[in-house]
């Protein structure tokens, strides 16, 4: 057997061994279907009242088929338009291509398939990804790929946010892809009431309204302090459906550096991504090199949706500063999935091919 083959077999074993009760069949969440109305080009604030349920919006004509060369392009979104210390209820967004919508100027070249999406805001943070695939055709060769993106917030059926992001690259042929923050002439007076900023990873962004008091920032986990924050990403070319009922992923991860696969691919980095069980599953989310593990997250989830609440109980980062240091979620009453004291924030996502896995919030030291 190669020397990769191996590595990734001791990984997969060692991952499997932490994995621990029944592999038992869960009924699959149902969502229900609606359509929205698309972002506003027009200054009133007043949008039909959303309905309360989250629904994507259908595409109007099908996607066009990917070509030798292609590349999807996802970055995640973190959306924080709640207003502090009144929960969610009645927050509505809506984020499309703004070349749907707003002609003045370019905002998207060499590229296609840009998705758009509608969904009741029913966490803060609550994280989305914005995907795009990009053109190989002859013209785009030496043109670098981006589009731009509009996000609106509506609060009780009255906008109270809207502003613009940005991913895409800077040279032609490179995989060198980032997300930001989007400003121009054309868009500095569509914009309101919107705040933007750089995440823990090049694909990675938070917003949300302005008007809103700053969450407090705290270090990357894990940290000397009492409390820590942790961001990943994690990709597999190949995963079930969050509602199988049981199973084991691997890919790469990115994000907080501790509990992400290095910045260079080292021979036999994996990321492990497993769950079992029915009602309350087991997830354990893992790195590993050459067969060691690296970091570690366990905890579970009630039941099978893809946007859960993940109650932690154990994680700890061995290759790090503070290898013997092990951390919970307080889970504290009232505190929502991803903000302090809360659970972290799981979103399952899967693709056309594989699903991304993102996990978010905030940690806190656990006693001695």
């Amino acid at each position: 057997m190669p020397r990769r083959s191996r590595a990734a077999a001791l990984v997969l074993a060692v991952t499997f061994a932490l994995l621990t009760g029944s592999l038992l069949g869960v009924a699959g969440a149902q969502t229900s279907s609606t359509t929205e109305p698309s972002p506003s080009t027009t200054e009133p604030t007043t949008a039909p009242a959303p309905p309360p349920s989250t629904t994507a919006v259908p595409p109007t004509t099908a996607p066009e088929s990917p070509k030798v060369g292609d590349s999807r392009i996802d970055a995640s979104v973190a959306v924080r338009f709640c207003p502090r210390g009144k929960g969610c209820a009645g927050m509505h967004i809506y984020i499309d291509s703004a070349a749907h919508h707003f002609k003045a100027e370019k905002y998207s070249l060499c590229t296609k398939n840009e998705n758009s999406q509608d969904f009741v805001q029913v966490t803060d943070p609550q994280r989305r990804t914005v995907a795009m695939t990009t053109n190989t055709d002859f013209g785009c060769l030496t043109q670098p790929s981006y589009n731009v993106w509009v996000i609106e917030a509506y609060e009780n059926g009255v906008r109270v946010s809207r502003g613009f992001v940005w991913v895409g690259q800077d040279i032609a042929g490179l995989k060198n892809y980032y997300a930001k923050c989007f400003s121009s002439p054309a868009t500095q007076s569509l914009t309101n009431n919107f705040t933007c900023s750089q995440g823990r990873q090049p694909l990675s962004l938070t917003v949300g309204r302005a008007d809103a008091a700053p969450f407090p920032t705290e270090p990357s986990c894990p940290a000397a302090g009492s409390q820590c924050a942790i961001d990943v990403h994690f990709d597999t070319s190949a995963c079930p459906n969050f509602t199988a009922p049981a199973t084991t992923c691997t890919g790469t991860s990115t994000g907080t550096p501790s509990f992400a696969n290095p910045i260079f691919s080292l021979p036999g980095s994996f990321t492990s991504f497993l769950w079992a069980g029915t009602t309350t599953r087991r997830v354990i989310y893992g790195t590993a090199v050459l067969g060691a593990p690296t970091s570690n997250i366990t905890g579970g989830v009630e039941g099978s949706n893809p946007t859960s609440d993940f109650r932690v109980s154990d994680a700890v980062a061995f290759a790090s500063p503070y290898p013997n240091v092990h951390w919970y979620t307080k889970d504290a009453p009232g505190a929502g999935a991803g903000a302090p004291g809360g659970p972290l924030l799981l979103e399952f996502k899967n693709g056309i091919t594989g699903a991304d896995m993102y996990l978010s919030g905030y940690l806190e030291r656990k006693p001695r």
